[in-house]
């Protein structure tokens, strides 16, 4: 469950075996962790790495693949440190440490790992995680859009 995915593709043609029905026609966009490694560290939560897209276009009989990390805060953040964050508090921290950083005051940074699904907004498709950082996509391109805010 752990194996990345470093690769981002567009647009690649599938092979199909058989035949689609000619009725079917559309497009199915997925999310999930695609990369669990950034330098020395490793994810060890399943939603610790970072989101990935996945897009399979059915066309006339054809289906073409494409993929793409989304370019999200923490992403970039993580970029930046050159380290996994991740989501899970440390365990080599005390309980009293982890309980007073739960109910601290001060500001938690973003997780805008948007890395568990994908839905469909007022026409606009958004990637979400369990915390209430949603993130816009476009639908053609699979690019970050950047925050979706609910009205």
């Amino acid at each position: 469950g752990f194996s990345s995915l470093k690769q981002e593709t567009k647009q690649t043609p599938l092979a199909v075996s058989g035949s689609l029905p000619a009725w079917l026609n559309g497009s199915l966009v997925s999310v999930g962790p695609g990369i669990f490694e950034l330098n020395q560290s490793k994810a060890t939560h399943w939603l610790d790495g970072f989101a990935m897209l996945h897009q399979f276009k059915i066309e006339k009989g054809t289906v073409v693949y494409a993929n793409k990390l989304i370019d999200s805060f923490y992403y970039k953040d993580c970029c930046q440190k050159k380290t996994l964050r991740g989501s899970a508090p440390e365990q080599k921290k005390s309980t009293w440490s982890k309980l007073t950083s739960a109910v601290s005051s001060s500001p938690r940074p973003v997780y805008d790992n948007t890395n568990m699904n994908v839905a469909c907004y007022n026409n606009q498709l958004v990637a979400l995680t369990e915390t209430p950082h949603a993130l816009s996509i476009n639908p053609k391109t699979l690019e970050t859009k950047g925050a979706f805010v609910f009205d």
